[in-house]
C-alpha cells in the first residue's frame, strides 16, 4: 500500500515520526505528515488500470523556519529519488509552501507530489 511505502521511505528523515493524516498530540518535532489529496484516474478499455496515481501532500513541522526548509528538501530528494529499487519515483507538483502556526509557534512546509504505484504488493 502507498501509506506503507511512504512511511518506509520517510522514516529515517524524522526519526520515525512519520504519520498519515495527523500526528499524535504531543509528538516531538521535527515530524512529517502526509495525505492523499486526489490523483489522476487510470482507466483503460478493459476497466481500471493496474497502475494507480495519487497526489500526495507532504507536510513537515520543525522548531525553526530553517529546520522546516531543510527537512522539506530531504523529503523532496527522497520522494523524487529514481536510483534505488522500490523508490517512490515521485514528481513534484509545484514548490513548497511555508507555514507558521501562531498558537504553537511551529514552522512548517507543505508540498504536493504525484506518485504512481500498484495495489499489488510486489508489482
Amino acid at each position: 500500500m502507498l501509506e506503507i511505502a511512504l512511511c518506509a521511505a520517510l522514516d529515517a528523515l524524522a526519526d520515525g515520526r512519520v504519520f498519515p493524516d495527523t500526528a499524535p498530540e504531543g509528538v516531538q518535532r521535527p515530524f512529517i505528515t502526509f495525505q492523499a489529496v486526489g490523483g489522476q484516474s487510470n482507466v483503460v478499455m478493459a476497466g481500471p488500470g493496474e497502475a494507480r496515481n495519487a497526489r500526495v501532500q507532504i507536510n513537515v513541522w520543525a522548531n525553526t523556519r530553517l529546520g522546516a526548509g531543510a527537512l522539506m528538501e530531504r523529503v523532496r530528494a527522497t520522494v523524487c529519488d529514481r536510483t534505488k529499487a522500490g523508490s517512490l519515483n515521485g514528481t513534484p507538483i509545484g514548490e513548497p509552501d511555508w507555514l507558521h502556526e501562531d498558537d504553537t509557534d511551529w514552522y512548517g512546509s507543505r508540498m504536493d507530489f504525484s506518485l504512481w504505484y500498484s495495489l499489488q504488493p510486489n508489482a
